[in-house]
């Protein structure tokens, strides 16, 4: 047992060495823009003073001392300590000015930390100002840390993105789970952790333990993932006002859980890894799930996997103000179901012209950026998979002018890809490739079916006002928008050819984005690892 533990954790530990050379790399965070809030909007509530129109116990914040502040917001004195970086000799009767004075850490920053994480909320600040207070306090933040875009600020043991916030327990528990600023689990439990190591780069933060491995990224998703080499409990208390209802509980093992908070849905998916072909170790085993009260119990058995996925948005509107579209909703909660049943192989967000990127798999799909730019995103997916898979891409509107989105294409190899009139035909295990869009909110997911694999090159770019005439990016003319029978022939027996025309053409022309000729292969490791460990 001995050694097959330690060559989990030699497998594990590659694992992550791979997935930290696969992030997006920090420089290009350095130097990304503030996104969607403008410096002025960022900076207006990162001043410890500015929440004391709100909460007065802000008033005068710098000299509180630490054991003040511990009793006034409900923070425990070590938890404040551990996650501002602090020595943790730190003398707790120090005020929070004698602090920044000794150890750098700003009055403000520390003001910032206690309003996105106190507990003891006074009657004057409502549920609404909450959400909006703890909001500014995270970009506050994420200022003070000199990080932006898509990535993750750690202070301690706790992770804040720019999306996605969270800390974290060596014994596998996730505690204030917030997206955008509102706070929906007050806790993730996995059994039986027995932490190994940790990864957080760029918008992954992937900890391992001896025989589970947790995931978080920092995207419009806000994705939180397990993956179960043994059994696995995985509990979820529930924050205020956070609902669940079981939606599917089938004889495919597939569980789906609706997470709800006013206008916000989310969706917790747990399915075995459909690559497993075996019962889980106990013909009698399943995955399952109870809800009860506020807590959501997911019993996961061995090569299973759980997924909790947002409906995708802006970061700077809150989640419960936000009302989704009954389209957009459905289109969502059909990749939720493609997701547990193996169909969709990877999502990728590219914000802030293509500077910002995270990224996530769901089967060993292989997707390698190639180039970004204004309007136009070039990727490079490969698999081993003989079944056909589903790759979505969300994009915001200063990656990709979506003034018009009918005007937006999707490239296949060099051939235009034909949009489906409904998601539901990208799974119905077509022929040739098919793609759809959906725009809601100033963001588009666009999601792309992939028949066959090799190494395809997939673009996406935007069309002339006129559609009439279009020239391709290997220049085949297209009609209409519209590829014929013929060149759909000429794309399955000449697929190859024309892979290598269109690199031939992206040398010569040419320079492809600096730092993203990486492989993103997240979820393919991870299976591997385990079949590997398995013989």
């Amino acid at each position: 047992m001995k050694d097959s533990n330690l060559h989990l954790s030699g497998l594990i530990l590659a694992f992550s060495i791979l997935l930290s050379i696969a992030a997006v790399p920090s420089a290009f965070a350095q130097t990304m823009g503030q996104g969607y809030m403008g410096a002025d909007f960022m900076r207006g509530g990162m001043h410890g003073e500015q929440f004391g129109h709100m909460d007065e116990r802000f008033m005068g914040f710098g000299g509180h001392t630490l054991l003040e502040l511990s009793s006034m917001f409900g923070v425990p004195v070590e938890d404040i300590i551990a996650d501002l970086g602090l020595p943790a000799d730190t003398d707790p009767g120090m005020t929070i000015a004698e602090i920044e004075a000794e150890s750098g850490v700003s009055v403000d920053m520390t003001a910032n930390y206690m309003a996105f994480h106190m507990r003891n909320i006074p009657a004057s600040v409502s549920k609404r100002g909450l959400v909006d207070l703890r909001q500014q306090a995270l970009q506050g933040m994420r200022t003070y840390g000199q990080t932006e875009g898509l990535n993750f600020m750690m202070q301690g043991m706790s992770a804040y993105g720019n999306y996605t916030t969270f800390s974290f327990d060596e014994s596998g528990e996730i505690s204030n789970f917030a997206v955008s600023g509102d706070l929906l689990f007050d806790s993730v439990k996995v059994s039986d952790f027995d932490f190994i190591n940790q990864e957080i780069y760029g918008a992954s933060a992937v900890y391992t333990g001896s025989s589970s491995i947790i995931s978080l990224y920092d995207c419009p998703q806000a994705s939180l993932q397990v993956r179960a080499l043994a059994a696995k409990n995985v509990v979820f208390d529930l924050a205020e006002d956070v609902r669940a209802s079981l939606e599917a509980e089938d004889a495919d093992e597939v569980v789906l859980i609706k997470i709800s908070k006013n206008n916000f849905e989310g969706y917790i998916i747990a399915s075995r890894d459909y690559l497993e072909g075996d019962d889980g170790g106990d013909g009698t085993a399943e995955v399952a799930a109870e809800i009860r009260g506020e807590t959501v119990t997911v019993n996961l058995v061995r090569d299973s996997r759980l997924v909790f996925r947002a409906v995708p948005m802006l970061p700077q509107q809150h989640q419960t103000l936000f009302r989704y579209s009954e389209n957009w909703t459905y289109m969502h909660d059909r990749i939720n179901r493609g997701i547990a049943g193996g169909n969709v192989g990877a999502e990728i967000s590219i914000r802030n012209r293509g500077q910002s990127v995270s990224m996530m798999n769901y089967t060993p799909v292989s997707v390698r950026v190639k180039e970004t730019a204004r309007n136009r995103i070039v990727l490079g997916v490969s698999s081993e998979l003989e079944d056909g898979q589903v790759v979505t891409v969300n994009l915001d509107r200063e990656t990709m002018d979506l003034t018009y989105p009918e005007r937006i294409r999707m490239w296949h190899d060099g051939t235009q890809i034909r949009r489906a009139a409904s998601i539901d035909e990208l799974f119905a295990g077509n022929p040739k490739p098919l793609c759809y869009l959906m725009y809601d909110n100033e963001t588009a997911t666009m999601a792309m079916y992939i028949p066959r694999f090799s190494e395809r090159e997939i673009i996406i770019d935007l069309g002339p006002e006129s559609a009439e005439n279009e020239t391709s990016p290997g220049n085949e003319t297209v009609e209409n928008g519209e590829e014929t029978e013929e060149e759909g022939e000429d794309e399955e027996t000449d697929s190859g050819e024309k892979s290598e025309e269109t690199e031939e053409t992206e040398s010569d022309e040419g320079k492809t984005t600096p730092g993203f000729e990486v492989l993103f292969s997240i979820g393919g490791l991870g299976a591997a690892s385990f079949r590997k460990l398995r013989k």
